[in-house]
């Protein structure tokens, strides 16, 4: 893995671990359904991110 895409995906999660805490923070405060959604959405993107940047490095440390 590149350097550049190494911190693409670094920030791509930090990223998205903030939209994780700010939509579970607004679905608290205002108890909206579509937040609600929007959380869960925002938290399986995350987890497919992270699953996708350690294959790369475990694919790298094969090759």
């Amino acid at each position: 893995m590149t350097e550049q895409k190494r911190k693409a995906y670094e920030y791509l999660i930090f990223i998205s671990i903030i939209g994780v805490v700010v939509s579970g923070i607004n679905f608290l405060a205002f108890k909206l359904p579509t937040v609600g959604v929007a959380c869960i959405i925002t938290m399986i993107s995350t987890i497919i991110t992270i699953a996708c940047y350690n294959i790369e490095k475990q694919s790298k440390r094969e090759s």
